[in-house]
Parts: structure tokens; C-alpha cells; sequence
């Protein structure tokens, strides 16, 4: 029952890993598209129930990636850090509850996942010997504590995901590397000023902070991050303005601002942002009248100004969003009658959420319950 694909590489002069009849696996060598070959290892499923793979795992020393992905796997062998030429190893949805030290010799990894395991350790500054590191994925863990200075240090580093775990902090004076184009900390208790998730990282496409203590304001460097095409920073402490340099960001799709303590205006530079689909800033201060502009942003799916102290009456502008699947307009101070334009997005278009104070006249709103007042 075991089988192996590709041409097998040889282990220890004459032992082919996958005969060794401890797992079902796939081995060989693929072409990459930089035109040269890979040596892999992907793992399919352990026999015996072993929950740990043997020592002579550390013999596969041409081997340059490795999958081990549910496996029920409760540690990593030492003999891993003897894989001197791996670059891709994929541990993840396993049982792993201590970080494995063993992989901080691997000095060529450049992507390591561990992802959905049970790891409760903190990262400690050992992490900073894998200088060649492009993605390191640890979502979906028990890890707490700071965030180790050395991750600010590796220069290559261009996707970090951190995600549901219980990290609190990071390290004072901490800057994060440059080459970043994807962070996700989502559902940390991480406190920190967003402008360290900004300043300086010009090649973000990326940024994904919901559900932390992030504090301070919005930079207006943020209009420099050009190859920006998410925005997600909902259910934080931010204060302040959303800057008029977010018109800068002409990529932009989704802009998530919502649950937070943002104040002033809605900036009419976000008619630059056309590519916008979600615009969401409710539960806020914003104050002021709906921008006109906004009208402008015909690929909107989801445009929710609830909860704000927005004020004056609804554009008629806004009939033009044809795409709009969500608008939600209440507990404002909003007044006037529901434009007509609007209705008919409601009624013959894509619109089916549609909510507004009752103070607001609505032919439209056939629902005046108490979901829609």
C-alpha cells in the first residue's frame, strides 16, 4: 500500500524513503518555472499511528520541500535541521505544540508554515536565522507574547501571517521589513500605533489588522503604499481622520475601517479609488454630509456608513452604484427622503439590503420594522 510517484531520490546510498513502509507518500522532481528541478516529499498518510516521523527523516539531505500536512504529527524529528537544502516545508493542520527550534538551522527555508497546530510557545529571537525567509505562516495557534525584533530584520521577507493567535505586542522601536507585501494579524490582542503596519512599506498589497488594540492615526503616508489592494483595520482604537492621501490608492478594492474611533469628514479623494467593492466605516464618528463623489464608485458591493454622526441627506448620486448589494445608512443624522434612484437599485437591481432611520422618507423600505428603523 505504499506508492510513490516521479523518479525516486535515494536516502542513506540505497533506500528509497517512500519503500521505508512507515507512510503512503509522493516523492520525485518537478520542474519549477525558473526551469530547474525541485526534490520533494509529500507525505499522504502515516501508518501505525506513529505521530512522529522517524530520525532518518534528517537523511533526505537533496531534499528542497516537504509537505507533512495532517498528519496528527506532535513534534518534528531533530534530524530535520540536518535538510540543509530545503526551502519549502508545509507542517501545518498537524498537533504541534512546541515551536520546533530543530528548523532554525535550515538557513535556505523560504517559506515555512506551520499553521492550524496547538503551538503555545513564544517566538523567540532564534527565528532570526532564517534570514531567507519570503513567507512565514503561523495562523490559527496558541502563540502569545511579542513579536521577536529579528522577523523586522529579515530583508526578504514578503508574506507574514499571524493570525488568531494571542500575540500582545511588539518589541519597542520595532520597524517592520520594507519587501512586505502581505501582513495578516488578524484576531491578535496586539497593541501598537498603525503607523508601524504603514510607514515605509511601500510594497504592500495586503494589510489586515482586524480585532486588535492598534491606537493613533491613520498616516497620510499611507497614500505611498500604490500597490495597496486590501485595507481591513476594522475593530480597533484608531483615532483621527481617514487622510485624503487614501486617493492615492487607485488599486484599492477593499477599504474596511469600521469599529473604530475615526472622526471628521469622509474625504472626497476616495473618488480616485474606483476599483473600491467594500467601503465600510460604520460604528465611528465621522461626521459631516455623504460626499456626492461616492456616486462615483460604481463597482461598491458593500457601502455601510452606519453609526456615525453623518448628516444632511442621501445623494441621489448614489443610484448610480448599480453593483451595491449592502447600504446601510442608519443611526445617523440623516434626513430627507430615500431617492428614488436608490429605490430602484432596491427594487429592480442588485441592492437587498437597504437600511435608513424612519425619520427618512422611503417609499422603498416596504420593511419599517425595527431591523430597518
Amino acid at each position: 500500500s505504499v506508492s510513490a510517484k516521479g523518479h525516486n531520490l535515494v536516502a542513506n546510498g540505497n533506500v528509497h524513503e517512500c519503500d521505508w513502509g512507515l507512510f503512503s507518500c509522493r516523492q520525485g522532481r518537478e520542474e519549477t518555472t525558473q526551469n530547474t528541478t525541485t526534490s520533494f516529499l509529500v507525505i499522504v498518510e502515516m501508518f501505525l499511528e506513529l505521530k512522529e516521523l522517524p530520525n532518518e527523516m534528517g537523511l533526505l539531505t537533496s531534499l528542497e520541500r516537504l509537505d507533512i500536512v495532517s498528519l496528527s504529527l506532535k513534534s518534528l524529528p531533530n534530524s530535520i535541521d540536518s535538510l540543509e537544502n530545503l526551502k519549502y516545508l508545509n507542517a501545518s493542520s498537524n498537533s504541534l505544540s512546541v515551536f520546533p527550534t530543530s528548523i532554525y538551522k535550515l538557513s535556505n527555508l523560504e517559506t515555512l508554515d506551520l499553521s492550524s497546530n496547538v503551538i503555545e510557545d513564544t517566538m523567540d529571537e532564534g527565528i532570526g536565522a532564517l534570514s531567507n525567509l519570503r513567507v512565514i505562516d503561523l495562523r490559527y495557534n496558541l502563540i502569545g507574547g511579542q513579536v521577536p525584533t529579528e522577523l523586522g530584520l529579515m530583508s526578504g521577507l514578503e508574506i507574514i501571517n499571524l493570525a488568531y493567535n494571542s500575540l500582545t505586542s511588539f518589541v519597542p522601536g520595532m520597524q517592520l521589513p520594507t519587501s512586505l507585501k502581505e501582513i495578516d494579524f488578524n484576531l491578535n490582542d496586539l497593541a501598537f500605533d498603525v503607523a508601524l503596519v504603514i510607514d515605509g512599506l511601500t510594497s504592500l498589497e495586503h494589510l489586515r489588522v482586524a480585532s486588535n488594540a492598534l491606537y493613533g492615526t491613520i498616516p497620510p503616508s499611507i497614500g505611498l503604499l500604490s500597490n495597496l489592494v486590501s485595507l481591513s483595520l476594522p475593530e480597533n482604537n484608531i483615532q483621527g481622520e481617514i487622510p485624503s492621501t487614501v486617493g492615492n490608492l487607485t488599486l484599492l478594492y477593499e477599504m474596511d475601517l469600521a469599529t473604530n474611533q475615526l472622526s471628521s469628514s469622509i474625504p472626497s479623494e476616495l473618488e480616485s479609488c474606483v476599483t473600491l467593492t467594500e467601503f465600510e466605516v460604520e460604528d465611528n464618528s465621522l461626521e459631516g454630509t455623504i460626499p456626492t463623489i461616492l456616486g462615483r464608485l460604481t463597482n461598491l458591493v458593500r457601502f455601510t456608513l452606519n453609526r456615525n454622526r453623518l448628516n444632511g441627506t442621501i445623494p441621489t448620486e448614489l443610484g448610480n452604484l448599480v453593483n451595491a448589494e449592502v447600504m446601510n445608512f442608519r443611526v445617523n443624522k440623516i434626513e430627507g427622503i430615500m431617492p428614488q434612484e436608490i429605490c430602484s437599485l432596491f427594487q429592480d437591481g442588485n441592492l437587498t439590503i437597504l437600511k435608513v432611520e424612519c425619520i427618512v422618507g422611503c417609499s422603498c423600505c416596504i420593511d419599517r420594522s425595527e431591523e430597518y428603523c
